[in-house]
């Protein structure tokens, strides 16, 4: 390894005014450097096993102590990727024979910059140092030291991330976090954002993650307790990852304790996630077509409501807030309320029957209303606006509700609850996907959907 420094400058006139920049020595040094395995550019080999080596270009920090002296680039040897000679020019010379420096490889910093990827790893979390004693020839302007024998100061993961749920769903989330919980309090994380091109074949994603030390620094920046000490919190945690899909969130949390990645390691893990699903005040344009349960979370369709231990009442139809209408977005029941306890039409009922089935159905969530739906509930609904009487195509909708449960009966009427006058109400009229706002006297036999207001 070729290393230069910047040594002390001739003496000077002292007629000579003003002062003239110093002219520095150099100086070589040569000395053979190797790598750890999990150390350098990463790879797979044969044996499925992750290895390393220099690609040559590499720059390597030399410090003395804890001052920086300069940077060496990595020349690998041809013959064996895993040796390479550094050289390079330093703005400081070492301070004397018999000294040891520390070669340092990317920093221990900048974890939560990573992208999921091994180069990216590679370039600027492979965080490694070795140490070499010098000897200084000041003669012949050369410096010779021990060999360096570089160590992986990070723990390299690769995180295979599945639905606990649908164990064959393999998750590419948008963020992921690693966090150390003691007692449900986040003692330190490391949140990595996450670019979709950055997935490997298999979907998998690599991160460098730190060595217990360094964990410890981090987690003094946020935790202080007088009952006991950071080092105590950290032997008792539990690791935990959260993944962002889209408009969901994954967690996983260990059940033992203490922090299990060392340093110089490669791990190769899968992660069964446990989907934590949102409640409905949460939800976004994304969710309009999935579920609402009866517990007021948000399902894709009835089976995962089912799967999960609920039942399916409604489908998203409306995402929004509109003053008068819904602080969050409208839910339209599932089915059409039928019964054999009312006369001799199981489907069809009067106005007065109808609106007491839909404000009396049983609250799900706090904030959340059943109700007969009003015009503005089936606008908002059908065309996601209020201006529209006539609808001439509402096959998105209908094709949505009828996978979450059952479409509109064709030519067919429903009930609204909004008046006319004392003896009628609007009514809306659904065939062959179009529909209209009409009217109808309030003992006329129509159909009803609950319309939930969250």
């Amino acid at each position: 390894m070729m290393l230069a420094a910047a040594v002390a400058a001739c003496t000077l006139p002292e007629d000579l005014t003003p002062d003239q920049p110093e002219t520095p020595q150099t100086y070589t040094m040569t000395i053979k450097a190797a790598k750890g395995v999990d150390t350098k550019a990463l790879y797979f080999g044969d044996d499925g096993k992750l290895n390393a080596k220099w690609v040559g270009g590499e720059e390597v920090a030399v410090k003395e102590g804890k001052e920086k002296l300069g940077t060496l680039t990595a020349y690998p040897d041809p013959t064996d990727p895993a040796k390479a000679t550094l050289k390079g020019s330093l703005t400081k010379a070492p301070s004397a024979s018999g000294v040891e420096l520390t070669l340092e490889f990317n920093s221990g910093s900048g974890y939560s910059d990573q992208n999921g990827t091994l180069s990216y790893i590679e370039s600027h979390t492979d965080y490694a140092i070795a140490t070499t004693k010098i000897t200084i020839d000041n003669e012949n302007q050369t410096i010779t030291g021990t060999p360096a024998a570089f160590e992986n100061q990070n723990a390299i993961v690769k995180f295979t991330l599945k639905d606990k749920g649908q164990s064959s769903t393999v998750l590419t989330p948008t963020t992921f976090r690693v966090s150390a919980m003691y007692s449900g309090i986040e003692l330190t994380y490391f949140e990595f954002t996450i670019d979709p091109s950055a997935y490997s074949s298999e979907n998998a994603l690599y991160f460098a993650l730190p060595s217990w030390g360094i964990l410890k620094e981090k987690a003094k920046e946020t935790f202080a307790s007088e009952y006991i000490t950071i080092d105590q919190a950290l032997e008792s945690s539990n690791l935990k990852v959260t993944a962002t899909v889209s408009d969901d969130t994954y967690e996983y949390q260990r059940t033992d304790t203490g922090y299990p990645f060392e340093a110089g390691k490669y791990y190769d893990i899968t992660v069964q996630m446990t989907k934590q699903y949102r409640t409905m005040d949460k939800a976004s344009a994304n969710d309009i077509g999935k579920v609402v349960g009866a517990d007021g979370k948000i399902y894709i369709n009835a089976e995962e409501a089912t799967n999960a231990g609920t039942t399916a009442e409604a489908m998203i139809a409306y995402v929004g807030e509109v003053d008068g209408v819904c602080d969050h977005g409208l839910a339209i029941e599932l089915n059409d309320y039928s019964t054999s306890d009312v006369s001799a039409t199981y489907t069809n009922f009067d106005y007065s029957t109808a609106d007491n089935y839909a404000s009396g159905k049983s609250i799900i969530a706090e904030g959340s209303t059943w109700r007969l739906p009003t015009v503005a509930d089936w606008q908002y609904m059908l065309s996601g606006n209020s201006s529209d009487t006539y609808f001439s195509d509402i096959s998105s909708f209908q094709t949505l509700l009828s996978a979450a449960g059952n479409a509109l009966a064709d030519d067919t009427y429903y009930w609204t609850s909004t008046p006319v006058d004392s003896e009628k109400h609007k009514i809306i009229y659904q065939d062959n996907y179009a529909a209209s706002i009409q009217e109808s006297s309030n003992t006329q036999f129509w159909h009803v959907r609950g319309c939930l207001a969250f």
